[in-house]
């Protein structure tokens, strides 16, 4: 008779192992499976070395039987398939958000836990072992998590990528008033992520779509509203800037005047974009209407009077001209009053005009 021998029980992280049974010589040796519902099966089921296969998870008993001349005799041997279920992390993530909910499949054996393996996140403790766990706190870019199925000494894994497309938080600049029809602007340059200028309101040339700080030229009076827009794959985020041109009409006070009356109809041009008003700059005089570019201008002093047609719009943009109004008008002449003298002289009293005479 020759004793089967099989080896001793053991614990494996495979569906098939190498059995180790004795060399049947002279007789012959066969496995078999003992009792259950295992499926296993034998590459050569007369091979003291074959490998079993298809070993079911838990405990597989498996025999060798050596027949020699009529006399049997066998061994069993335990084999414990501890492979867990197979890990599923879930499906690629593309997201606009840092935070997600994971989408692993619950194993049927063994226990599941979720690890980082690239990027950052941030899972809370007592979520670590959900395979729908919450995650937060995703970087920007590419994120591997790791869904890790343990069984005693056996574990599987599987690993998901979640992509963070949420780009930077754009800011595209502080509304401003502008005197002149273009401004260089001051978007923030976005660390993650590409820029795009677009006008949705008013109208103006860009220099550079793509530039935080382009250029942009030829502005419509009143507003003109930019977005500022940062995208990242399918993501994107805006600002918006209000630029406010608020360029007068360039004032014109028309031309110098000299004339031999107290008095001026001014001729400065009207005041399309803003409001004009009169000033006297020097000299005397008294408008009519000082908000008319043509008002009359009365009472002018004699000589030179400077006046100012000043055009404003919005806060703090405005526009000056300057023009001269000479009132060559003398004051009245005086010769002094009647008198009988008895000298052949006298002294003339006639009153002093006013100098300088032009």
């Amino acid at each position: 008779t020759i004793q089967a021998t099989v080896g001793d029980d053991r614990t494996i992280c495979s569906d098939s192992e190498i059995l180790q049974g004795n060399n049947p010589s002279p007789g012959t040796g066969t496995w078999t499976v003992v009792g259950g519902t295992s499926q296993a099966y034998f590459d050569d089921i007369n091979n003291p070395n074959t490998t079993v296969r298809d070993l079911r998870k838990g405990t597989n008993r498996l025999r060798w039987t050596i027949n020699y001349k009529g006399c049997e005799t066998y061994a069993e041997v335990s084999i414990t398939n501890a492979l867990p279920s197979t890990a599923y992390a879930g499906n690629t993530q593309r997201l606009c958000d840092d935070e997600t909910v994971l989408d692993a499949i619950e194993p049927e054996i063994g226990t599941g836990r979720w690890e980082v393996v690239a990027g950052s996140a941030t899972i809370a403790g007592s979520d670590i072992n959900n395979p729908k766990a919450t995650v937060t706190g995703l970087a920007k870019g590419d994120n591997v998590l790791r869904w890790v199925v343990e069984n005693g000494i056996c574990s599987t894994s599987d690993e998901v990528l979640i992509v963070n497309n949420l780009p930077s938080t754009p800011f595209a600049g502080s509304d401003i008033e502008v005197c002149e029809p273009n401004h260089d602007l001051r978007a923030a340059t976005p660390e993650y992520g590409e820029g795009l200028w677009s006008i949705i309101e008013g109208g103006g040339n860009i220099s550079d779509v793509t530039d935080p700080r382009a250029s942009i030229s030829n502005l419509v009076p009143g507003i003109t509203r930019l977005k500022w827009t940062v995208s990242m794959g399918q993501c994107s985020v805006s600002d918006t800037l209000v630029i406010e041109n608020n360029t007068p009409t360039q004032a014109n006070a028309g031309p110098d005047v000299s004339d031999c009356k107290d008095w001026a109809q001014l001729d400065a041009n009207p005041a399309v974009y803003g409001t004009g008003e009169w000033y006297i700059v020097s000299g005397t005089g008294t408008f009519q209407n000082p908000a008319d570019e043509a008002t009359i201008i009365e009472d002018l002093g004699f000589g030179e009077n400077i006046l100012m047609w000043e055009i404003w719009n919005g806060s703090k943009c405005f526009s000056r001209d300057t023009v001269k109004i000479f009132n060559k008008v003398p004051e009245q002449s005086d010769a002094g009053n009647d008198k009988t003298i008895c000298e052949n002289y006298t002294t003339l009293n006639g009153n002093t005009p006013p100098s300088p005479a032009i």
